[in-house]
């Protein structure tokens, strides 16, 4: 099995649960599933459809506010952004411009805005993104050419540490539409593949990788 990731060959089986199986890859420790046994397109877009991610929603509301108050205070105010991935709802594009920044949004399934891709970004935002990219290494690339020159990769996503030690029950890795978990190497690998010098943690669970200077 090839790492998704960095393409490495030398990967080893990491767990079997029920009908689906993990494996981690040699060289950035990413722990991903086989793209033969990933859900058809259709069934994952249906599990996100059911997502209650709407601007009705008060603890949603206060989750995304929470992650732009880390944001706005790493980055320029008036600076411009894209939320990639963004979901059904718009609601981080409208909560980010509440602090000073114009934010366009963009996902594959409800918003697949493709205008959006051909711009250039100060910032671009993963928000409980990366863990479901089919092909990590070609989205990744993709958009981190939409970055300016000092622009900075934002991600949210739940890393897999040595105090996980039921893999099998964690419930980040129930949810079927997660198929590959990142740890700190295989963002230090990350960061190296698309030319980032640094990498943080700026909240729970939020990371931001840019350039020094």
């Amino acid at each position: 099995m090839i790492c998704p990731l960095c393409h490495h060959e030398k990967t080893n089986l990491y767990e079997r649960v029920q009908d689906r199986t993990y494996y981690q890859c040699e060289l950035c420790s990413l722990v991903f599933v086989p793209r033969v046994e990933l859900i058809s397109f259709q069934h994952e877009k249906e599990r996100y459809e059911n997502h209650q991610n709407s601007e009705d929603n008060s603890d949603y509301i206060k989750y995304l506010a929470a992650i732009a108050e880390k944001i706005s205070s790493k980055v320029t105010r008036g600076s411009t952004g894209l939320d990639f991935g963004c979901g059904k709802s718009l609601l981080m594009e409208k909560i980010l411009g509440q602090y000073g920044f114009s934010v366009s949004s963009y996902d594959l399934f409800f918003h697949p805005n493709e205008s959006v891709l051909e711009k250039k970004y100060d910032f671009i935002l993963l928000s409980e993104v990366i863990e479901h990219l089919r092909d990590p290494d070609e989205v990744l690339r993709k958009i981190s050419g939409l970055l300016k020159e000092k622009g900075s990769l934002i991600i949210k996503t739940k890393l897999l540490t040595n105090e996980i030690k039921d893999f099998k029950n964690w419930f980040y890795r129930r949810d079927i539409t997660h198929v590959q978990f990142f740890s700190e190497k295989s963002f230090l690998k990350l960061g190296h593949l698309f030319q980032f010098e640094v990498y943080e943690e700026i909240g729970e669970d939020l990371f931001i990788f840019r350039n020094n200077g």
